[in-house]
Protein backbone atom coordinates (compact mmCIF):
# COMPACT_ATOMS: atom_id res chain seq x y z
CA UNK A 1 0.00 0.00 0.00
CA UNK A 2 1.59 3.50 -1.30
CA UNK A 3 1.55 6.22 1.36
CA UNK A 4 0.75 9.52 -0.28
CA UNK A 5 3.29 11.61 1.19
CA UNK A 6 2.25 14.94 -0.52
CA UNK A 7 -0.95 14.90 1.14
CA UNK A 8 1.41 15.21 4.55
CA UNK A 9 3.28 17.60 2.81
CA UNK A 10 0.03 19.47 2.54
CA UNK A 11 -1.33 18.76 5.52
CA UNK A 12 1.27 19.08 8.66
CA UNK A 13 -1.44 19.99 11.18
CA UNK A 14 -2.34 16.55 10.57
CA UNK A 15 0.59 14.53 12.22
CA UNK A 16 3.34 17.16 13.01
CA UNK A 17 2.74 16.70 16.97
CA UNK A 18 1.46 13.12 16.79
CA UNK A 19 4.40 10.14 18.03
CA UNK A 20 2.79 7.44 16.00
CA UNK A 21 3.24 8.97 12.55
CA UNK A 22 7.18 9.16 13.60
CA UNK A 23 7.77 6.16 14.61
CA UNK A 24 5.46 4.51 11.20
CA UNK A 25 7.87 6.68 9.04
CA UNK A 26 11.66 6.57 7.52
CA UNK A 27 13.93 8.50 6.66
CA UNK A 28 12.87 8.67 3.09
CA UNK A 29 9.24 9.54 3.91
CA UNK A 30 10.80 12.78 6.20
CA UNK A 31 13.25 13.86 3.30
CA UNK A 32 10.20 13.63 0.89
CA UNK A 33 7.23 15.02 3.19
CA UNK A 34 9.61 17.87 4.71
CA UNK A 35 10.96 18.50 0.51
CA UNK A 36 7.54 19.21 -0.51
CA UNK A 37 6.19 21.22 2.52
CA UNK A 38 6.43 25.19 3.92
CA UNK A 39 6.76 24.90 7.79
CA UNK A 40 6.31 27.86 10.13
CA UNK A 41 8.62 28.47 12.80
CA UNK A 42 6.25 26.62 15.08
CA UNK A 43 6.00 23.53 12.97
CA UNK A 44 9.90 23.40 12.72
CA UNK A 45 10.53 23.78 16.21
CA UNK A 46 7.89 20.81 16.87
CA UNK A 47 9.11 18.86 14.10
CA UNK A 48 13.13 19.04 14.92
CA UNK A 49 12.35 18.34 19.02
CA UNK A 50 10.60 15.05 17.34
CA UNK A 51 12.88 13.93 15.35
CA UNK A 52 15.11 13.98 17.78
CA UNK A 53 13.66 11.34 19.71
CA UNK A 54 12.73 8.75 16.50
CA UNK A 55 15.92 9.33 14.48
CA UNK A 56 20.00 9.63 14.73
CA UNK A 57 21.61 12.81 14.46
CA UNK A 58 22.89 11.76 10.86
CA UNK A 59 19.65 10.90 9.69
CA UNK A 60 17.94 14.50 11.00
CA UNK A 61 20.51 16.39 9.70
CA UNK A 62 19.90 14.78 6.04
CA UNK A 63 16.67 16.25 6.48
CA UNK A 64 17.03 19.55 7.74
CA UNK A 65 18.75 20.34 4.20
CA UNK A 66 15.40 19.85 2.49
CA UNK A 67 12.96 21.76 4.82
CA UNK A 68 11.73 24.94 4.02
CA UNK A 69 10.25 27.70 6.45
CA UNK A 70 7.90 30.64 5.87
CA UNK A 71 9.62 32.84 8.03
CA UNK A 72 6.96 35.64 6.55
CA UNK A 73 7.48 38.92 9.36
CA UNK A 74 7.08 37.17 12.36
CA UNK A 75 10.23 37.57 14.53
CA UNK A 76 9.06 34.98 16.29
CA UNK A 77 9.60 32.58 13.64
CA UNK A 78 13.06 32.86 13.66
CA UNK A 79 13.21 32.63 17.58
CA UNK A 80 11.45 29.50 17.38
CA UNK A 81 13.78 28.31 14.78
CA UNK A 82 16.97 29.04 17.08
CA UNK A 83 15.35 27.74 19.96
CA UNK A 84 14.79 24.04 18.05
CA UNK A 85 18.93 24.34 17.18
CA UNK A 86 19.59 25.26 20.26
CA UNK A 87 17.93 22.08 22.11
CA UNK A 88 19.03 19.84 18.95
CA UNK A 89 22.92 20.82 18.54
CA UNK A 90 23.56 21.59 21.91
CA UNK A 91 25.09 24.44 21.54
CA UNK A 92 24.79 27.85 23.78
CA UNK A 93 25.86 29.74 21.11
CA UNK A 94 22.29 29.90 19.47
CA UNK A 95 20.38 31.03 22.85
CA UNK A 96 22.70 33.54 23.06
CA UNK A 97 21.84 34.49 18.74
CA UNK A 98 18.31 34.10 19.99
CA UNK A 99 18.28 36.34 23.30
CA UNK A 100 20.55 39.21 21.44
CA UNK A 101 17.45 39.07 17.94
CA UNK A 102 14.73 38.94 20.94
CA UNK A 103 15.85 41.99 22.60
CA UNK A 104 16.68 44.21 19.86
CA UNK A 105 13.06 42.98 18.24
CA UNK A 106 11.57 44.09 22.15
CA UNK A 107 13.31 47.10 22.27
CA UNK A 108 12.38 48.49 19.11
CA UNK A 109 8.61 46.98 19.55
CA UNK A 110 8.84 49.55 22.96
CA UNK A 111 10.56 52.29 21.53
CA UNK A 112 7.39 52.30 19.07
CA UNK A 113 5.36 52.80 22.03
CA UNK A 114 4.56 56.42 23.81
CA UNK A 115 5.45 57.03 27.56
CA UNK A 116 1.41 57.60 27.71
CA UNK A 117 -1.59 56.55 28.98
CA UNK A 118 -2.52 55.59 25.68
CA UNK A 119 0.31 52.68 25.09
CA UNK A 120 0.26 51.45 28.35
CA UNK A 121 -1.06 48.35 27.64
CA UNK A 122 1.16 47.56 24.65
CA UNK A 123 3.99 48.38 27.13
CA UNK A 124 2.77 46.20 29.65
CA UNK A 125 2.33 43.13 26.96
CA UNK A 126 5.81 43.35 25.79
CA UNK A 127 7.33 43.61 29.32
CA UNK A 128 4.95 40.50 29.87
CA UNK A 129 6.68 38.36 26.72
CA UNK A 130 9.93 39.48 27.99
CA UNK A 131 9.63 37.97 31.46
CA UNK A 132 7.87 34.85 30.27
CA UNK A 133 10.84 34.59 27.70
CA UNK A 134 13.34 35.43 30.15
CA UNK A 135 14.25 38.16 28.75
CA UNK A 136 16.24 39.94 31.29
CA UNK A 137 18.41 42.39 29.14
CA UNK A 138 14.60 44.04 27.91
CA UNK A 139 13.34 44.25 31.24
CA UNK A 140 16.89 45.88 32.26
CA UNK A 141 16.56 48.48 29.72
CA UNK A 142 12.96 49.58 29.58
CA UNK A 143 13.63 50.08 33.47
CA UNK A 144 16.45 51.94 32.97
CA UNK A 145 14.75 54.25 30.17
CA UNK A 146 11.65 54.45 32.27
CA UNK A 147 8.96 52.44 30.48
CA UNK A 148 8.08 50.55 34.03
CA UNK A 149 7.26 54.08 35.24
CA UNK A 150 4.49 54.50 32.33
CA UNK A 151 0.62 54.86 34.50
CA UNK A 152 -2.48 53.68 33.53
CA UNK A 153 -5.62 55.85 34.62
CA UNK A 154 -6.09 54.69 37.95
CA UNK A 155 -2.64 55.43 38.37
CA UNK A 156 -1.05 51.67 38.26
CA UNK A 157 2.25 51.44 36.63
CA UNK A 158 3.91 47.77 35.32
CA UNK A 159 4.94 46.47 38.49
CA UNK A 160 2.02 47.34 40.46
CA UNK A 161 -0.54 46.25 37.60
CA UNK A 162 1.26 42.60 37.59
CA UNK A 163 0.40 42.31 40.63
CA UNK A 164 -3.38 43.03 40.27
CA UNK A 165 -3.36 41.05 37.46
CA UNK A 166 -1.64 37.99 39.43
CA UNK A 167 1.45 37.67 37.52
CA UNK A 168 4.40 37.15 40.67
CA UNK A 169 6.31 36.12 37.77
CA UNK A 170 6.56 39.54 36.17
CA UNK A 171 6.67 41.10 39.81
CA UNK A 172 9.67 39.26 40.92
CA UNK A 173 11.49 40.16 37.42
CA UNK A 174 10.75 43.41 37.52
CA UNK A 175 11.76 43.68 41.05
CA UNK A 176 15.18 41.49 39.58
CA UNK A 177 15.98 44.23 37.23
CA UNK A 178 15.69 46.75 38.87
CA UNK A 179 12.17 48.19 39.26
CA UNK A 180 10.68 49.80 42.61
CA UNK A 181 8.42 47.48 44.46
CA UNK A 182 7.04 49.79 46.50
CA UNK A 183 5.78 51.91 44.38
CA UNK A 184 1.95 53.20 44.89
CA UNK A 185 -1.13 54.10 42.66
CA UNK A 186 -3.09 56.73 42.66
CA UNK A 187 -5.02 54.84 45.76
CA UNK A 188 -1.87 53.98 47.84
CA UNK A 189 -2.27 50.82 46.92
CA UNK A 190 0.44 48.63 46.52
CA UNK A 191 1.74 45.22 45.09
CA UNK A 192 0.78 43.69 48.93
CA UNK A 193 -2.93 45.37 48.56
CA UNK A 194 -3.25 43.52 45.06
CA UNK A 195 -2.11 40.16 45.60
CA UNK A 196 -4.20 40.37 48.73
CA UNK A 197 -7.11 41.49 46.77
CA UNK A 198 -6.95 39.32 44.05
CA UNK A 199 -5.95 35.89 46.43
CA UNK A 200 -2.31 35.23 45.33
CA UNK A 201 -1.10 33.61 48.54
CA UNK A 202 2.45 33.59 46.82
CA UNK A 203 2.56 36.79 46.00
CA UNK A 204 1.89 38.02 49.30
CA UNK A 205 4.15 36.28 51.12
CA UNK A 206 6.51 37.70 48.60
CA UNK A 207 5.39 40.93 48.73
CA UNK A 208 5.72 40.97 52.46
CA UNK A 209 9.32 40.63 52.40
CA UNK A 210 9.65 44.38 51.02
CA UNK A 211 5.80 46.08 51.62
CA UNK A 212 4.78 46.40 55.46
CA UNK A 213 1.42 44.65 56.58
CA UNK A 214 -0.15 47.57 57.93
CA UNK A 215 0.77 49.65 54.65
CA UNK A 216 -2.53 51.77 54.20
CA UNK A 217 -4.63 53.13 51.11
CA UNK A 218 -6.03 56.46 50.66
CA UNK A 219 -9.52 55.46 52.16
CA UNK A 220 -7.57 53.15 55.34
CA UNK A 221 -7.80 50.25 53.83
CA UNK A 222 -4.99 47.55 55.33
CA UNK A 223 -3.89 44.19 53.50
CA UNK A 224 -6.08 42.45 55.89
CA UNK A 225 -9.03 44.82 54.84
CA UNK A 226 -8.68 43.07 51.11
CA UNK A 227 -7.97 40.06 51.79
CA UNK A 228 -11.14 39.82 54.19
CA UNK A 229 -13.34 41.76 52.14
CA UNK A 230 -12.60 38.94 48.84
CA UNK A 231 -12.94 36.14 51.54
CA UNK A 232 -9.39 34.92 51.26
CA UNK A 233 -9.03 32.97 54.36
CA UNK A 234 -5.49 31.28 53.49
CA UNK A 235 -4.17 35.22 53.49
CA UNK A 236 -6.18 36.48 56.17
CA UNK A 237 -4.44 33.67 57.98
CA UNK A 238 -1.22 34.36 57.16
CA UNK A 239 -1.51 38.23 57.94
CA UNK A 240 -2.96 37.31 60.95
CA UNK A 241 0.76 35.66 61.44
CA UNK A 242 2.83 38.66 60.85
CA UNK A 243 4.26 40.39 63.98
CA UNK A 244 3.10 44.40 64.55
CA UNK A 245 0.15 43.73 62.44
CA UNK A 246 -2.63 45.82 63.73
CA UNK A 247 -5.87 43.33 63.61
CA UNK A 248 -8.74 45.90 64.23
CA UNK A 249 -7.62 48.76 61.99
CA UNK A 250 -10.65 50.72 61.12
CA UNK A 251 -11.30 51.56 57.51
CA UNK A 252 -12.71 55.28 56.51
CA UNK A 253 -15.92 54.09 57.22
CA UNK A 254 -14.77 52.59 60.73
CA UNK A 255 -14.76 49.25 59.76
CA UNK A 256 -12.33 46.50 60.71
CA UNK A 257 -11.38 43.85 58.36
CA UNK A 258 -13.77 41.43 60.74
CA UNK A 259 -16.90 43.41 60.43
CA UNK A 260 -16.12 44.39 56.87
CA UNK A 261 -15.79 39.93 55.98
CA UNK A 262 -19.45 40.52 58.19
CA UNK A 263 -21.25 43.04 55.71
CA UNK A 264 -20.11 40.99 52.84
CA UNK A 265 -21.19 37.55 54.25
CA UNK A 266 -17.41 36.61 53.63
CA UNK A 267 -17.85 32.76 55.79
CA UNK A 268 -14.29 31.83 55.44
CA UNK A 269 -13.01 34.65 56.11
CA UNK A 270 -15.31 35.35 59.05
CA UNK A 271 -14.30 31.85 60.80
CA UNK A 272 -10.64 32.73 60.77
CA UNK A 273 -10.70 35.92 61.35
CA UNK A 274 -13.19 35.48 64.55
CA UNK A 275 -10.48 32.43 65.21
CA UNK A 276 -8.21 34.26 65.84
CA UNK A 277 -9.87 37.28 68.13
CA UNK A 278 -11.16 34.34 70.06
CA UNK A 279 -7.57 33.00 70.99
CA UNK A 280 -6.43 36.67 71.26
CA UNK A 281 -9.32 37.08 73.66
CA UNK A 282 -8.32 33.57 75.72
CA UNK A 283 -4.53 34.33 75.75
CA UNK A 284 -4.97 37.74 77.55
CA UNK A 285 -7.60 36.52 79.86
CA UNK A 286 -6.33 36.88 83.49
CA UNK A 287 -5.40 33.46 85.23
CA UNK A 288 -7.43 32.57 88.38
CA UNK A 289 -4.54 31.49 90.86
CA UNK A 290 -4.91 27.71 91.60
CA UNK A 291 -4.76 27.03 95.22
CA UNK A 292 -2.24 23.83 96.02
CA UNK A 293 -3.92 21.83 99.29
CA UNK A 294 -0.66 20.37 101.12
CA UNK A 295 -1.57 16.87 101.67
CA UNK A 296 -1.18 16.73 105.63
CA UNK A 297 0.73 13.48 107.48
CA UNK A 298 -1.29 11.95 110.56
CA UNK A 299 0.08 10.91 113.67
CA UNK A 300 -0.62 8.85 115.99
CA UNK A 301 -3.57 10.35 117.70
CA UNK A 302 -4.54 12.88 115.43
CA UNK A 303 -8.10 13.50 114.21
CA UNK A 304 -9.60 14.37 111.07
CA UNK A 305 -11.67 17.72 110.51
Amino acid sequence: MSIDLEYYAKNIEAWYQNDDFYELRTRYDFCKILSLAKLSGEQFNIILKKLKNFFMEEDIMTMIKVIKVNLGTDISDVLLILDAFAAFLQLPLFTDMKKLIQCDYEMNLLHQCRKTEEDFFKIYKILEYAAQEGDENTLKQSIEEGYCRVKNSFGDNIIISAADNGNLALVQALKHNGAKIRDTNNFNNTVLHKFCENGNLEGVKYALKYIDVNSKTTEDWTPLHFAAANDHADICELLLQQKDIEKNHENNRKETPLALAISRNNKKAIEVLKRDQNNATTMSSPRKPIRVMRKRILRPGDEWF
